[in-house]
Parts: C-alpha cells; structure tokens; sequence
C-alpha cells in the first residue's frame, strides 16, 4: 500500500500549500468586503489544517530517512503557522517566511522523487516545476471546491469580484496546465526512453492514464475560458450570477475528479520503478530443462531497436525433434515491477528451434517462463533468471537538449521543423487571443498545438546519451584508416574480443560468450560515439579497460572504423 499512502501524502501537501493559491484567487473578495473575510479565512486554514494532518500521518507512515522526514514535516508545520499569522496580521516577514518555507518543501519533494536518481539537475528542476504547477492549479481547486459559495454571491451584488475570482481561476489554471504539461513532458521523456518502455512498463501504463486525465484537462480548460468568464461578466442579476456559478462549480467538481485520478496516479507513479534506461543488451545464451530436454535459449538483441531482442529456443540434443504440432510460449518479465511481455509465441523455425520476440524495457533481474504445449495437452514447463544490466558508465549519461541529433537523419530534420512550426502557430494564436483579436478558444486550441509541437521537437532534441553519443566521426571510412584501426585493434582489444572480434579470444576462453560478439547485428544500433565513449573510459561491468590514455582520440575513431567494417564493406576510392 505504499502507493497509497503516497497519494494521501502529496494530497495532503496540494491541501496545505494551495492555501496561499488560493489566498491570491480570493483577494477580489477582500477588496471592500470585509463580511466575507472571516468565513473565507476560517474555511482555508480548516481546509489546510486537514491537508497538514494528512501530510504528517503519511509521512510518519512511510518514514524511511527519519531526519528528512522530520525537516519536511517541519517545514509543513512552519508554513501553516506563518500562513495563519499572516492571515491575522498581513505583515511581509510572514509573507516570506511561508513562500521561503512552501518553496522549499517543494524543492524536497522533488530531490526525495525518481527525478534525484538521475544524473544533471534537469529531471530536478523539471519535478519541482511540476509541483509547483500543481500546486497553483490543484491546490486552489481544493480550497475553491470548499468555500462557503453562498454567502459569497450575497455580499456580490455588484457581481465584480466573482467575475475577477473566474477571470483570475482561469488564468491560473491555462499557466499551470502549461507548465504541467512542459514539465511533464521532460520527465516522461528523462523516466520513459521510448515506446517499447512505454507500453511495456507499469510505470508506462499509469503515466499514459495520467495523460489520458490530462487531455480531458485541456477541456476544462477550454470551458473556462470559452463559457464561464464570459458568463460571469455578463451576468445582470444575482440569478444569473447564480446560474453562471452553478456552472462553474460543476466545472469544478469535474476537475476535482479529474485532479484525483491524477494525483492517485502520481502516487503509484512515485513508488514504482521508471524503466529510465534500456539494458545493456549482448548476445547470451543460457542452458535450461524442460522434463529432462536440455533446451539451449539464446537472446540476440534487434539491430536498431534499443530494447528489443529475438529469442531462440533449440534443443541441446543433437539429432532431437520437437513433436509435430508442438507450441512454445515465453514471457519474459521483471517482477519487481510486472516490466516485460507475457504469453508471447515462438514460432517454429525448424524441428528442433523456435524463435520469437520480446521487449526488454529496463536493467534488471528478469525472468524467463517457458512453456511446451505438446500434442495430447502435455505442457512442459521451465524457468530461468538472467540479470541484464544497465547500460556501460550510466553515470556519464545526461538528458539534455543536443541540436546535433537534428541531422542525424532526414526524419529528425522534417520531424524538427514540423515542430517548430506549430509552436510558432501556437504562440501566434495565443497572442492574438489575449490581445482580444480573436475568440477565447483559440488560447486552448494554441496550447495544444504547442504541446504537440513541443512533443516533436523534443522527440529529435531531447536525448539522454553520453556527451559524445552524437558525434561525427572524423576519420574517413577508407582502407588506410581501416588497415590503421586494426593494427591498434589487435595490440589493445584482440585478447579479449578475437581478432575476427567475435569474443573469442585468448583472454576470453574462461568467459566465452560474457564478451560482446563485435560483429554480430547489435553494432548497428550504437553510435560511433557511444563506442568512443566505452572505449575510452571503459566498460566496468565488462571488465573492459579505458583506454583513453593509450589511444588519442583519432586513433580511437580508427579503431570504430575497423569494427564498423567487420559488418560493411568499405567503399571503393573516388
């Protein structure tokens, strides 16, 4: 139930905190209207007195760092008290003292996410940005959901300041969708590297539900802008004041439940494993029983695809035969967090093999299920586990913006500027509609418009490689610089990987198979850079030395070159 307690958690938290959102909607109501100050105020602290409870029993619940914990809870407690104050005495010093305080809270609960356990201070910056947002938008929700509405229209007669409280609410809410959806963006793109981790990940399956809510957002969003503000202003008397409200406040309800699955998503999100990173995939094979047939299993990872691998499942015994009409299905799962795809079929590719395909989203112990179904209901079962770990020196991986990943392929350039045209349209659209020279609807249609196109230009720019991942390669694909790579390949990595670099060489015989076969298909989906990297630094999990100190940088691009040639042929001069 971690994930629970999570949600009653940051729940609390968005109770506690939106008061100050809140505080800011509101303060129409306090111009001139001192009846409505009391109710408003003793409704809000009530409301962030319920929110701070909260936050303290799960915090308490869920403490695993006991000093962190309490700084949090103190932070919380200092809040509410300068909040409270402040509502008496409406004095700077408070005023600073809750915004140091809520700011820094936020800050730690970004730093105790998934987000510190990535490299840089993007994925950071972008949670507390998140949080921030959502603090704005669904804290004040909260808080509005629970105000004392009708003595609110009756001290209104004039029907300003609920107009403003509409106005404003809107705002607030389009800017904090927006940063919600930025912010959100870059996480998903540092936590989830691609699609296969996407639908293949628990933690893929909630955020898509989270964004599934997120878009039904969009159109609230719209509502507000598009039917109620208008509405408001236009209102004549308290009934159609009262009309206009009613309607509001359903809008509200709506984005209450709207703001529950999300937050409740938010929290099964927090305590599962993201897949980050794919694994480190290298030809292995490993040797299992089914009912006494000794079965060899090799995985092979697809050329191209960074988280896809093929699956052959063979008789060890030579001369054995699989009975006609035999099926063969695997899963490959990671427990921990139900990764992988099951139930999968191996088709035949022979009597005695079958081969089939499979995702592998992230590092991890995965297991390998297999089942025989032989003719007359037989089933053969057998099991396995395999560690895949993650990728070489993922320390040195960082996600950031590379403008260089823009020409590595001419549907990175179409896809890029396609991108960037719609968000310039959208911009375009949001300007015009804020200068009043177009409908208010064109502000959510421009924000979608951004999302989309902000989607796509992050799809090219975003990346999370090593520094080097993509870089050119300098050396010319050429015999010279070919014939140049291989001597030094020999003198520095011949021992290890063969001198046809197949893993078989004098040093390897104790560990035949552990060392990547460097002519095998997986070369293709790595960069020259990425192999600069490993080169030079090493490859620990391998036992492969750095040999940046015995290579210059051009001799190592000669010696990818050599590699790169064990697949492809060099062109001919000219």
């Amino acid at each position: 139930m971690a994930w629970f307690v999570e949600t009653v958690k940051s729940a609390g938290l968005l109770l506690l905190l939106g008061g100050a959102a809140c505080r800011y909607l509101l303060a129409p109501l306090f111009i001139d209207q001192s009846a409505a100050r009391p109710a408003v105020a003793r409704r809000t602290v009530i409301v962030m007195a319920t929110g701070l409870t909260l936050a303290i029993a799960a915090g308490i619940a869920a403490s695993q760092e006991p000093v962190f914990d309490a700084a949090q809870l103190l932070l919380a407690g200092l809040f509410f008290a300068a909040f409270c104050l402040n509502v008496r005495m409406n004095t700077r010093g408070l005023q600073v003292v809750a915004l140091a305080a809520g700011l820094v809270l936020i800050g730690m609960q970004a730093i105790s996410s998934h987000a510190a356990d990535e490299s840089g201070s993007l994925a950071i910056t972008s949670n507390a940005l998140h949080w921030l947002a959502a603090v704005a938008w669904g804290g004040s929700l909260l808080h509005l959901m629970l105000l004392p509405w009708s003595a609110l229209i009756d001290i209104d007669e004039k029907n300003e300041a609920i107009e403003s409280l509409a106005r404003r609410y809107a705002v607030m809410i389009f800017a904090a969708f927006a940063l919600l959806a930025l912010s959100g963006g870059l996480l998903a793109f540092i936590h989830v590297h691609n699609a296969d981790a996407m639908n293949t990940s628990a933690y893929g399956a909630v955020l898509k539900v989270k964004m599934a809510l997120a878009s039904i957002l969009l159109i609230t969003v719209s509502l507000h802008l598009v039917k109620i503000v208008p509405a408001c202003r236009a209102a004549a008397s308290a009934d159609d004041l009262r009309s206009a409200l009613r309607r509001f406040r359903r809008l509200l309800s709506m984005e209450s439940v709207l703001l529950a699955g999300m937050i409740v998503a938010a929290g099964i999100m927090a305590t599962s494993k993201p897949p980050g990173l794919a694994p480190f995939l290298n030809p292995q094979s490993w040797s299992i029983e089914a009912d006494d047939i000794p079965l060899t299993v090799a995985l092979q990872p697809v050329a191209g695809r960074l988280s896809q691998a093929r699956l052959e499942i063979s008789a060890a015994v030579p001369g054995y035969r699989f009975p006609e009409g035999t099926r063969a299905l695997f899963s490959m799962t990671l427990p921990e967090n139900g990764a992988g795809r099951s139930g999968v079929e191996a088709l035949p590719i022979g009597p005695a093999a079958f081969l089939g395909e499979t995702v592998l989203a992230m590092p991890g112990d995965w297991r390998f299920d297999l089942a025989l179904y032989r003719p007359g209901d037989e089933v053969i079962l057998a099991s396995y586990s395999v560690t895949l770990p993650g990728p070489p020196l993922e320390n040195d991986m960082r996600a950031y913006l590379n403008l260089s990943t823009i020409g590595y392929s001419p549907a990175n350039v179409i896809t890029f500027i396609v991108g960037l045209l719609l968000v310039a349209a959208a911009i375009w659209s949001i300007r015009i509609a804020l200068l009043k020279r177009a409908p208010l609807w064109m502000m959510p249609a421009g924000l979608a418009n951004m999302m989309l196109g902000g989607f796509l230009v992050l799809s090219v720019t975003f990346v999370k490689t090593y520094p080097s991942s993509f870089w050119v390669n300098p050396q010319p694909f050429t015999t010279e610089v070919v014939q140049h790579g291989e001597t030094l390949y020999r003198a520095h990595c011949a021992d290890c990987h063969g001198v046809t670099g197949r893993g078989d060489g004098p040093w390897a015989i104790e560990d035949r198979g552990s060392i990547p076969d460097l002519s095998s298909p997986h070369m293709d989906s790595h960069t020259d850079g990425e192999i600069f990297w490993w080169i030079k630094y090493g490859i620990p999990s391998l036992d492969m030395p750095a040999l940046g100190g015995e290579l210059s940088s051009d001799d190592n691009w000669a010696v990818i070159n050599f590699l790169r040639s064990l697949r492809h042929e060099i062109p001919p001069p000219g």
